[in-house]
């Protein structure tokens, strides 16, 4: 039973980890809490910057990680480097 409890316990525990990304331009850290790290992919994100999570669209991934960003409420281009 204690076994059971463990695993359900590090499921969640690995459920609400998110992605850390440093966005240079605006010298701030941005971390995906939801979405595939997928061109094409959704995301929900808090971004440091504002204090606020916000949603967008990942248009781009490289081969390091990074992502490039279109947010939704201002049409704007992001790219954030994987931490």
């Amino acid at each position: 039973m204690k076994s059971i409890a463990f695993a359900l316990m590090m499921l969640m525990v690995g459920a609400v980890e998110a992605n850390e990304y440093y966005d240079y331009n605006n010298g701030t850290f941005v971390e995906i809490t939801d979405g595939e790290i997928k061109e094409g992919s959704e995301i929900e994100y808090f971004d440091h910057q504002v204090g606020a999570y916000r949603f967008g669209e990942i248009t781009g991934v490289d081969s390091d990680g990074d992502v490039e960003v279109v947010e939704y409420d201002s049409g704007r281009i992001r790219y954030w480097e994987e931490q």
